[in-house]
């Protein structure tokens, strides 16, 4: 009986370790790295982060979408230097989410956060479609990445013209 209580003491032990060191090992592996942004004074100024509206991954009928942190981070980037936010999807309506994407182990600190924000998750719930954006409402354009954009911003033919327009109107 004492091999047994050792052998699930052993297993315990070894499945906290993991459980505390995978997201770490992840991190040095450069998997999710967490950057020190510098403080910047943006207020007054908008920012514009497009998502997909892709839920899967090609013929495979995978869940895929937005991958998580492409979007927090740059969302807190710009929320932390002042900019107002919105975020769109391209066709609005719920953001589907790369599946464990803002799970253990791969969730980074803005991830958490996004979750806790009740505006944040309002937009990812219900988002405007890029069809209703005005481009000239925003100073900076943020394509956030994952599986799903892949597909989906290839057929957006508006995109290349709302990516532009700050920089013809000198604001980037």
């Amino acid at each position: 009986m004492s091999w047994l209580r050792y052998t699930f003491m052993v297993i315990a032990l070894l499945g906290a370790i993991i459980y505390f060191a995978l997201p770490f090992v992840l991190r040095m592996m450069g998997f999710q790295p967490h950057y020190k942004m510098p403080a910047f004074d943006l207020a007054g100024h908008r920012a514009l982060i497009i998502t997909t509206s892709h839920d899967k991954l090609g013929d495979t009928r995978r869940d895929t979408g937005v991958f998580g942190s492409e979007m927090t981070v740059p969302y807190y980037a710009f929320v932390d230097a002042g900019l107002e936010v919105d975020i769109v999807s391209v066709d609005g309506g719920e953001i589907p989410v790369e599946p464990w994407s803002m799970s253990w182990p791969l969730a980074t600190q803005e991830d958490r956060r996004f979750k806790k924000d009740a505006v944040a998750m309002d937009m990812l719930m219900n988002s405007q479609s890029i069809s209703e954006i005005d481009p000239d409402n925003y100073s900076v354009v943020f394509m956030a990445g994952g599986w799903g954009p892949l597909t989906t911003f290839l057929r957006v033919r508006s995109l290349p013209t709302l990516l532009h327009e700050p920089m013809r109107r000198g604001q980037l």
